[in-house]
C-alpha cells in the first residue's frame, strides 16, 4: 500500500495482484514462514520486492499486447466487423503470435464466436477478404488462419 501510495499516480502499468496470484503458493509459502518465526519478516519482505519486480518486468508484455491491438483497431477502425469477429480477433491480439497451434481454425473460430460451420466459414473468409488475417500455408480443408504478425507487432511496424 505504501509503495503504491508512493508513486503518487493514478495508473499503473503493473499488476503486482496478478503476479502474487500467479505465485501464490511461493506467497503463502513465505508468509507461512513469516508468521511461524520470531517475528523477522525480512525473507517476506525480499520475496515481495521481488515479486514486484517480476511484475514491473512482465508489465512490457502487457503493455506490447495493448498497444497491438490499439494499432490494430486504428488502422481497421472503418472496417465493418460483427460482434463476433470482433471477439475472435481480440482473442487473437491477446493470444499474441503463435497462440493457436497452427492458426486460428474453424473449429476454434466456432468455439470463441459460439456459432455454425457454415457462419464461422463465411466469417472467416470475410475476415481474410478485408486484410484483417491471412491464410496459413498448407493445412487443405483444415486451413488455419492468423493475424499478419510482422504488419501488426511493434518489432514490425
Amino acid at each position: 500500500m505504501l509503495l503504491a501510495r508512493d508513486e503518487d499516480g493514478p495508473e499503473r502499468f503493473y499488476s503486482l495482484s496478478s503476479q502474487i496470484m500467479a505465485e501464490r503458493r511461493e506467497y503463502y509459502a513465505v508468509l507461512k514462514a513469516a508468521q511461524a518465526g520470531e517475528g523477522d519478516i525480512t525473507g517476506w519482505l525480499k520475496w515481495f520486492l521481488e515479486c514486484m519486480n517480476r511484475a514491473i518486468l512482465n508489465s512490457g508484455a502487457v503493455l506490447q499486447k495493448v498497444m497491438n491491438k490499439e494499432r490494430f483497431r486504428h488502422e481497421f477502425a472503418r472496417t465493418r466487423l460483427n460482434e463476433r469477429q470482433i471477439k475472435v480477433i481480440n482473442r487473437l491480439l491477446d493470444e499474441g503470435a503463435g497462440g493457436f497451434e497452427g492458426g486460428l481454425k474453424n473449429k476454434k473460430y466456432m468455439g470463441i464466436a459460439h456459432t455454425s460451420r457454415a457462419t464461422a466459414q463465411r466469417e472467416l473468409a470475410d475476415l481474410v477478404n478485408k486484410g484483417l488475417l491471412i491464410k496459413m500455408p498448407g493445412g487443405g480443408r483444415s486451413a488455419g488462419y492468423d493475424l499478419d504478425w510482422q504488419k501488426w507487432s511493434s518489432s514490425g511496424a
